[in-house]
């Protein structure tokens, strides 16, 4: 399983076409998830409005034996998207869970946070 942002509160111009691609490979997924070359049902994406997010119930090993069996499969193309994606910085990979605090606390740019609950990780790049 794994959550991804959608790009959707990023206005950066150079990542314009990334964002785009993530997008709209979401949106061909949401409509009836999809079957992989070995048969395995992968459902239609969640998406949590409040976070931006969107969650798959699918994990990197089905996404990575996706692209080396069908490389053209709608599957392969979302892995090498959110690569590039994450690479970029447009999105982040994370728990749904570890959004919450962050969208309940309607954090913005300017404010200044201490997060005591735990080690540096995704909600501290937020």
């Amino acid at each position: 399983r794994f959550c991804a942002g959608d790009g959707s509160q990023d206005n950066d111009r150079p990542n314009q076409d990334v964002r785009e691609e993530l997008k709209s490979l979401i949106k061909e997924l949401a409509e009836h998830g999809l079957e992989t070359s070995r048969g395995r049902f992968v459902p239609p994406p969640r998406k949590f409005e409040f976070a931006s997010m969107v969650a798959m119930a699918c994990d990197d090993r089905t996404v990575r034996q996706e692209q080396k069996d069908s490389p053209g499969s709608t599957l392969a193309r979302l892995g090498n998207c959110l690569r590039r994606c994450t690479a970029a910085g447009v999105v982040s990979r994370q728990e749904v869970v570890s959004a919450v605090p962050v969208a309940l606390l309607d954090i913005e740019s300017s404010h200044k946070v201490l997060d005591m609950c735990a080690a540096p990780g995704s909600k501290t790049m937020q």
